[in-house]
């Protein structure tokens, strides 16, 4: 049973149970303890379902794993945040979770993340030209935080199309960094799909 409810700044924190009972995803939460609150809230007035472990993490904007200092350690509003790569985002905000009532644990998807310096700005998440799939499916990830490196994401599925006539056009889709052309969002994009298995790191 899908629970969801208005954040601030109009954000939105959603509870929904997929196919996989055991996966809670958390869109738009800040790794904060705030953040960690609204969630654990939701999470609570859906009943602390037991099977629930934890969260899942960079399955639509993505970064590193541990790269250190992170992509965009220099940007002008990283002072604001810390968590520069998705080790750092996990470790923080574990704990947060837990201390606000709710399993901290993490799965992490690596299926696009392989190479950075590929954005020009930190939140473009749009079929990323150059990208390449990270590191395969493990359970050795080298935090207690997380839990296992994951494919979510089916790494030839479309983020948006680059047809700046489409109805469901996201700007974001035609940026300088983006992959083009694209086709609608959940449409199979075989040349991108390619693109992300010539840069594979480790390689096939």
């Amino acid at each position: 049973m899908p629970v969801t409810e208005a954040g601030s700044a109009g954000t939105t924190t959603s509870v929904r149970f997929t196919s996989d009972p055991n996966l809670l995803t958390h869109p738009l939460t800040s790794p904060t303890e705030p953040g960690a609150k609204e969630l654990a809230d939701v999470y609570k007035k859906a009943g602390s379902p037991k099977q629930v472990r934890g969260i899942s993490t960079n399955v639509a904007g993505w970064n590193a794993w541990d790269l250190s200092p992170g992509e965009f350690s220099k940007a002008t509003d990283a002072q604001w945040n810390k968590c520069q790569n998705e080790k750092i985002y996990i470790e923080t905000f574990g704990p947060l979770l837990k201390s606000a009532g709710m399993p901290g644990q993490a799965i992490i998807d690596t299926g696009r993340n392989a190479v950075t310096g590929l954005r020009l700005e930190w939140g473009d998440w749009c079929n990323v030209n150059g990208a390449g799939f990270g590191v395969r499916p493990t359970s050795t990830t080298g935090s207690s935080l997380a839990d296992a490196f994951v494919w979510i994401k089916p790494g030839g599925e479309s983020d948006g199309t680059s047809d700046t006539s489409a109805t469901r056009y996201d700007s974001f889709c035609g940026h300088e960094d983006a992959f083009k052309p694209a086709p609608e969002a959940g449409q199979w994009n075989q040349e991108y799909f390619e693109m992300l298995v010539k840069n594979a790191k480790p390689a096939f």
